[in-house]
């Protein structure tokens, strides 16, 4: 009897440990749905690192805990070489201290050696690095756990999935907006593009996503946040803390080791939620990245972290951040996992609501589910994972009790401001101050008529009315903005583009070359960037700086076709990744669709015409051919991608990339160090990508790839040298890092 067709809806940590053991199983139609490729970008899972522990009051969770460590630290599983035993300390106070005394009777049931309460003298002796109070702690200690690099792992797994015949489909085909139903029946699921995949059995592992697409999923799960806080340590400081533990303070937050680029992350374990979110009412759902890219650490919050590590290691407690986020999970009402039939729905299985403990299990978990699928799933385990409707057992314990925040009631990150002043477009007669009268109302929105002169907009107010505010006052000031309540308004045009001539060659008759105009540029620059930040394309400030001067100053690059070439390239990844082709039959009346001109513009032919490659050889050249080569990986011509990725690799070599020579200091060099480090960085991260590429694209025609050894010598991008400012012209470090190691 052949197996069912499995459509999972989610490419985090349950998804993607499902698909894997399903094909471990022997199913051969198992296809992955997710907005982003692998690791995705709304999952938990895709992070800096996690904790792994069987340290728990429950004593199926710490079996669970003692199998996930196995294969952790099996030198011959998928896995291997990622594990780092560094013991973690549970910092419990009055509201927490059971949860640790029972979770360490259980580890003396278990015959678990080390596990101990530790006074601050003890913590001192042991990690001299230590130097902070720990006020009103109860500190208990487990040598037996340690952490992973949990975005790696998580593409690790997803990559071996996909190798042995996981199918993945991301962007607007593999983003999720409905289940289809049948009499009574889950026959699969409407994508963004309207698309619908269809399955023998259908199962959501959608994680924060899970309330917004299934409504009655939210008696038991809601969305909820902590926030992820990156600093990072000088190299000679790195030795100085290396073997700290992790240390949770569950009434607080998370502090690791530094991993081996000296990044220290710290995550608050004060959560939030998303009620006020306008479309869902009465659930918390999740703020994508894809939608709100710039989401940081609120002010709140920040105050909050750095009390914290004022308490354990007060000379670290004023570092700037080198980066924040928001990391949504799934919280069910009473914290166990859902792994089991949705009520009443034939063929609908949810397998999600990891609770911020969930990671740890990727190795294993995915086992499970599959057990649940062929009806083989231990009664006890089937118990603890049914569907509980809100119901929570009597002895419930919350190791995070900290009470819930809304995102509505902290104050918006700066670079989310930021962010949303561009999208809105405001011009001067606006500006942010951070002394600006906290009497100002927010209820009315006519005292922000453009007349106003006084009118200023608060900082420091709830989030979610902050923007609409703002984008209100947007619409007030320019026609192409539209707002619910500004529905009047004139909305621009889709098909206006703006004409450049550019200079010939030979002199002859001037090219005409033709773009969106510079608002839905940019619109498309954030969508690009959004979702292809695990490979490093060009330096983002300087390509932004010079999208606005070609718009600004339309005669500044006349003279360079490449830039008009490389920029072509971009927005048209832009456009693709926003949405896929429609077909010639189909219309739409979407003011924000950039995809339906009024005269198509062919961005990728556009950019095609305009390459050119003379013998004085560019890292500019290198970039436009990686974009070459992803558009049309992305666009689903492979073949012509391996052509392109082929000449990108000739190409840096040509310019000696792969040369462990040119990243070492030169006495010579006249360049300023500053300068030097971030050329020097640039051309490594574009070297390790053209790489990437080269082997990415290789797997799936099943072909050798054109670069077989990379020199061992060659180092790794790092973000040594580089100051805050200086790391915001690269893509994500790790998630490449994660990309080289896969």
């Amino acid at each position: 009897m052949s197996k069912p067709s499995v459509l999972i809806i989610g490419g985090g940590v349950f998804g993607t440990s499902t698909a894997y053991h399903l094909i471990q199983r022997g199913y051969t139609n198992v296809t992955v749905v997710d907005r982003f490729a692998a690791p995705s970008r709304d999952s938990a899972g895709t992070d800096l690192n996690k904790v792994i522990r069987a340290d728990y009051p429950n004593p199926y969770y710490a079996q669970l805990g003692l199998e996930t460590l196995g294969v952790w630290k099996d030198p011959d599983s998928l896995f291997k070489g990622l594990y780092r035993e560094s013991g973690w300390i549970m910092g419990g106070h009055e509201e927490t201290n059971q949860w640790l005394e029972n979770a360490k009777d259980l580890a003396e049931k278990k015959g678990r050696q080390g596990v101990e309460y530790l006074d601050v003298e003890r913590i001192r002796e042991k990690w001299p690095a230590l130097t902070g109070e720990f006020p009103g702690w109860t500190n208990l200690y487990s040598p037996q756990a340690g952490w992973v690099p949990s975005g790696q792992a998580l593409l690790r797994m997803a990559k071996a999935a996909e190798k042995n015949g996981a199918k993945y489909i991301t962007g607007h085909a593999g983003q999720i907006n409905e289940l289809v139903y049948e009499d009574g029946t889950c026959k699969g699921a409407v994508a963004a593009n309207g698309e619908i995949h269809r399955a023998d059995k259908v199962i959501v592992a959608a994680g924060a996503g899970l309330p917004a697409l299934v409504e009655g999923a939210r008696t038991d799960v809601r969305a909820e946040t902590s926030v992820i806080c990156v600093m990072k340590l000088e190299p000679h400081e790195i030795e100085k803390y290396k073997d700290i533990p992790i240390i949770d303070d569950f009434e607080q937050g998370i502090i690791f080791p530094p991993d081996e680029n000296g990044l220290i992350k710290l995550c608050s374990v004060r959560l939030v939620t998303n009620y006020f979110n306008h479309v869902h009412s009465g659930a918390s759902v999740l703020h994508s990245v894809g939608d709100y890219p710039f989401d940081g650490c609120p002010r709140e919050l920040e105050v909050e972290i750095r009390k914290f590590v004022r308490e354990m290691i007060p000379e670290l407690a004023d570092r700037p951040f080198v980066h924040t986020r928001q990391c949504w999970d799934g919280m069910a009402s009473d914290l166990n996992f859902r792994i089991c039939p949705y009520p009443d729905t034939k063929n609908l299985y949810i397998a999600t609501a990891g609770s911020n403990h969930g990671f740890k299990f990727l190795p294993i978990i995915g086992k499970y589910v599959v057990d649940l699928l062929e009806d083989s799933l231990d009664s006890g385990l089937k118990n603890l994972w049914s569907w509980k409707f809100g119901k929570k057992p009597d002895d419930f314990q919350d190791p995070h009790p900290f009470p819930r925040r809304d995102l509505n009631e902290l104050t918006v990150p700066e670079s989310y401001l930021r962010d949303i002043e561009e999208k809105a477009n405001i011009n001067s007669q606006f500006s942010f101050l951070a002394g600006a009268d906290d009497s100002t109302a927010l209820s009315d929105t006519s005292q922000f008529s453009p007349t106003t002169e006084a009118s200023h907009i608060k900082e420091l107010c709830p989030a979610e009315i902050f923007i609409q505010k703002l984008t209100d006052i947007s619409a007030l000031l320019h026609p192409y903005i539209q707002t619910e309540s500004c529905q009047q308004l004139r909305v621009g045009e889709a098909g206006e583009f703006v004409p450049f001539r550019l200079k010939s060659e030979d002199g002859g008759s001037q090219m005409l070359v033709k773009l969106p105009s510079e608002k839905q540029a940019m619109h498309l620059l954030r969508i690009f960037e959004g979702a292809n930040s695990e490979y490093h394309w060009f330096l983002r400030q300087r390509f932004r700086d010079r999208i606005r001067q070609t718009y600004s100053q339309p005669t500044s690059y006349v003279d360079d076709r490449n830039w008009f070439c490389q920029l072509s390239l971009v927005l048209a990844l832009g456009q693709a990744l926003e949405k896929e082709p429609k077909q010639e039959s189909e219309e739409t009346n979407d003011p924000w669709d950039f995809n339906q001109p009024s005269t198509p513009l062919d961005l990728f032919g556009q950019a095609v015409s305009l390459f050119i490659i003379s013998e004085t050889l560019t890292l500019e050249n290198l970039e436009t051919l990686n974009l070459m080569a992803y558009y049309c990986h992305f666009t689903n011509r492979p073949k012509a991608a391996v052509i392109y990725i082929s000449q990108s690799v000739a190409l840096s070599r040509l310019l000696q990339l792969d040369d462990p020579e040119i990243y070492q200091p030169k006495i010579s060099e006249r360049q300023d160090s500053k300068s030097r480090c971030i050329t020097k960085e640039h051309m490594l991260r574009l070297w390790w990508t053209t790489v990437c590429l080269d082997k990415t694209l290789a797997s799936e025609l099943e072909m050798t790839p054109v670069d077989l050894s990379p020199s061992l010598e060659l180092p790794l991008p790092s973000s040594e040298g580089l100051s805050p400012e200086d790391e915001e012209e690269f893509f994500d470090l790790e998630l490449l890092l994660a990309e080289i190691r896969s």
